[in-house]
């Protein structure tokens, strides 16, 4: 008699048989995760976020002319973001340690992300590395602090500023007074070094213009002032004078003189306060940047850290660095007045 065949008895038949049942339940499954994604109740799963995002800007100081611009433009980004506050903070004065004190007040506050646009980069590197490490990211904007462990720096290159500070000289010192002396913090400053060495860099490329001699104030206000007025008074011809930054300026009178007459001065500082002196003569050229979009693309990425996505790759928004000269004023000045009412500027206008 025959025995009836049995497939599990066949090992190849076997195989075959639960080949086919495997592949019967991933089909299934398919059918079934499909219908699931139709029905209108599914959700794909999403990477968690705050519902509320609550961040802090702290600003230069209360009588910086940026502070009116800053609260204004992050006022109007913050209000178009659902769940998004800000609270701002600034010393009454522009001071590094008030800065820093203003700054451990933030750690305090109940806040998930700072933006903070520093006086001086280097004094506030252990408050940014704190609010870090209290699991409160921090933006920079304007001038980075890179050892200080920051999240994201927003603003221009500080190769580029010292760049454009030598692209200035070109076009501003006349024909037969082509030597500059330059005023900086040192080529191992921290944020300054770059653009000590951008200028260098960018001047080796103009053979028609001479460093005639370099001096390091170490960003001393009263040391830079006193380094100009000394070599001012040896090197009376002197072509032109270059700051790195407004150091020596800052504790000027109203209308005072640093440098000689026929002496031209470029500044790597933009800031109203000079805008009367670019207007006489007294200063030939700023090195500044788009503020208003500056601010604006700190402050979306402040509130991006806020809601805790710290997987972003993007560490540094770099904007172009301008260089404004009496020809440009009107432009610039009207540019002022309108980020002031947090309007974003027009491009300037070129011949």
């Amino acid at each position: 008699m025959s025995k009836n065949y049995d497939c599990r008895t066949d090992r190849s038949c076997s195989l075959r048989w639960l080949n086919a049942v495997a592949a019967l339940g991933l089909f299934c499954a398919a059918i079934l995760s499909s219908a699931s994604r139709c029905d209108p109740q599914y959700k794909a799963p999403t990477r968690s976020s705050r519902s509320s995002k609550h961040i802090a800007v702290v600003g230069v100081s209360e009588s910086d002319p940026s502070w009116e611009v800053l609260r204004t433009v992050v006022g109007q980004v913050v209000s178009e973001v659902p769940g998004a506050s800000v609270s701002f903070f600034a010393p009454k004065d522009d001071s590094p340690s008030a800065q820093q004190a203003v700054l451990e007040e933030v750690r305090t506050a109940d806040i998930h992300a700072v933006c903070v646009m520093p006086l001086d980069p280097e004094a506030i590197e252990s408050s940014v590395a704190r609010l870090m490490n209290d699991g409160k990211p921090v933006v920079l904007l304007g001038m980075d602090a890179p050892k200080s462990k920051r999240s994201v720096y927003v603003g221009p290159s500080e190769l580029a500023i010292g760049q454009a500070a030598a692209i200035a000289c070109a076009r501003v010192l006349p024909a037969d007074r082509r030597t500059v002396m330059l005023l900086h913090a040192g080529v191992d400053h921290p944020s300054y070094g770059a653009r000590y060495s951008g200028f260098k860099q960018q001047l080796r490329g103009d053979t028609a213009i001479e460093l005639f001699k370099e001096l390091d104030c170490g960003a001393n206000d009263i040391k830079g002032q006193q380094m100009i007025r000394r070599q001012s008074r040896l090197y009376p011809r002197i072509g032109g004078w270059v700051l790195i930054d407004d150091w020596p300026l800052r504790r000027l009178g109203e209308g005072e003189s640093l440098i000689p007459l026929g002496c031209s001065l470029i500044v790597c500082r933009d800031d109203p306060r000079y805008f009367d002196a670019l207007r006489r003569g007294d200063i030939d050229a700023l090195v500044a940047y788009d503020l208003y979009e500056a601010i604006d693309q700190a402050v979306r990425a402040t509130i991006r850290r806020a809601e805790d996505r710290s997987d972003e790759p993007i560490d540094l928004i770099i904007l172009p660095s301008e260089i404004v000269t009496s020809e440009d004023l009107a432009w610039h000045e009207a540019r002022w007045r309108l980020w002031r009412k947090g309007i974003r500027a027009p491009a300037r206008q070129r011949e």
